[in-house]
């Protein structure tokens, strides 16, 4: 029984464009970001302050802590649904997050930012004020900001939701759609990023679309 159900999962896991598990060294991006991201934060010294007026007007919503660490967990997941049921968008998705990143990274060294937004004081006392200040703030350092990676691996989640078969209902379009748009909006309100950050993002969201999805149809044919 053992072997028959290792059997099942490196079939399952086999790419059925190649018939090959080469594109595993793809999921290698995720130790190699999370890894660099944290050496950069060690070694930059002089960054650049990043914010526009507009962003003194956004309020402070404690509320957007929730959407904002989803991102973590959607990332996840959606890698894991689609390493299981759909490889060659998980393929695509990949080459969209290590052509994004690069981009990213390099601006990070080029020209390191940071922001000063956030508040010296919240608003309001509560359980979601305490975690924005010890899981985020205490965690994330207000760093390497621009272009806003959050945002960046959001329009990277919504372009697989759209094309994976997996996700084609439209309740499921609708609910994707309003979690990405919730966590790019909580970049602001929780005062992670400012609306320069975003803009700036998206230039890099364009080129990871061209490398990765430029020149494919809208959906996939299923294979006869």
């Amino acid at each position: 029984m053992k072997a028959t159900s290792s059997n099942r999962l490196i079939s399952r896991l086999q790419d059925p464009e190649t018939g090959s598990h080469g594109y595993l060294w793809l999921l290698l991006f995720y130790p190699v970001y999370l890894t660099s991201f944290f050496i950069l934060e060690k070694v930059t010294l002089n960054y650049h302050v990043v914010e526009c007026a507009a962003d003194r007007f956004i309020p402070f919503c404690e509320w957007f802590f929730i959407p904002y660490v989803l991102w973590h967990g959607a990332i996840a997941l959606l890698t894991l649904h689609l390493l299981l049921n759909d490889i060659p968008e998980l393929k695509r998705l990949l080459r969209y997050f290590i052509a994004t990143y690069i981009i990213t990274f390099s601006v990070f060294l080029i020209w390191p930012t940071c922001q000063n937004l956030r508040p010296n004081s919240f608003p309001r006392d509560n359980l979601l004020t305490w975690l924005v200040a010890h899981v985020i703030y205490g965690a994330d350092p207000s760093t390497n900001v621009s272009p806003s990676m959050h945002i960046i691996g959001t329009f990277g989640l919504w372009f697989a939701v759209f094309r994976t078969k997996g996700f084609a209902k439209m309740g499921w379009r609708i609910f994707w759609t309003l979690l990405c748009l919730s966590i790019c909006l909580s970049t602001v309100f929780l005062r992670q990023h400012s609306l320069l950050d975003l803009a700036t993002a998206l230039p890099v969201v364009l080129v990871g679309w061209l490398v990765a999805y430029s020149g494919l149809p809208e959906r996939r044919k299923s294979a006869p």
